[in-house]
């Protein structure tokens, strides 16, 4: 699902994800940032993650997610956005025991598990983990028990309100705004690279950064 910047030029429709986060201005801005790089006006969709459902493994039982309410869990994630599997979850009401966060598409392993399982053991929590890590977790007979939340893609019912057609083509050909420095793509393109550095930080404990994954325990 990941293209070139350049091919924008050859979209037909754009969706924005994240927008519950931004404001009517910075979404404003994303707009006018994404169509400076298109050759024409399309339609413009917002889109928001939302909590679905808590997957237990390995029983296969299917929770709502108001069941992490008062849990305490330990978290097991390798993302490039750690911190809001963590904020998500702090919504939701469950009591952060410990973290265990890997970089982005970090390839478990059975001591990956073991450690997570260890901590949570430690913190009397449950191991918490997402529903795309999930798919990369150690499976088969004798797997650790570990909760799953599963989130959906929603969107807005209608596309957004674009900017005027000719303020948008002033920004197409290099106009107005030009001076404007934020990248309007900086939150989303490079879950590869750059937003690894969410990955990269030291534990919450305050211990010092290594190379490999982050820990902590209780706040």
């Amino acid at each position: 699902l990941r293209e070139p910047r350049g091919s924008l030029k050859r979209a037909g429709t754009e969706v924005l994800p994240r927008c519950d986060a931004l404001g009517p201005m910075d979404l404003r801005q994303r707009i006018e940032g994404l169509q400076r790089r298109m050759s024409r006006p399309v339609p413009v969709h917002a889109a928001w993650h939302r909590p679905r459902d808590v997957f237990s493994f390995p029983s296969g039982d299917v929770l709502p997610v108001d069941g992490l309410k008062g849990q305490r869990v330990v978290l097991l994630a390798g993302i490039a956005r750690p911190s809001t599997f963590e904020a998500t979850a702090a919504e939701l009401g469950a009591e952060i025991a410990g973290r265990l966060f890997f970089p982005d598409h970090h390839r478990f392993t059975e001591r990956d598990v073991a450690d997570a399982v260890k901590l949570a053991e430690d913190a009397g929590a449950v191991l918490l983990t997402t529903e795309k890590d999930e798919v990369r977790l150690p499976g088969g007979p004798g797997a650790e028990p570990r909760l799953v939340l599963r989130v959906d893609l929603e969107f807005q019912g209608d596309a957004l309100a674009l900017p005027d057609p000719s303020r948008l083509r002033s920004l197409a050909d290099g106009g107005e705004d030009e001076e404007e420095d934020e990248d309007p793509w900086a939150d989303d393109e490079d879950e590869e690279d750059g937003e690894e550095e969410d990955a990269a930080q030291p534990p919450r404990d305050g211990s010092p950064k290594t190379g490999g994954p982050r820990e902590g325990g209780p706040r």
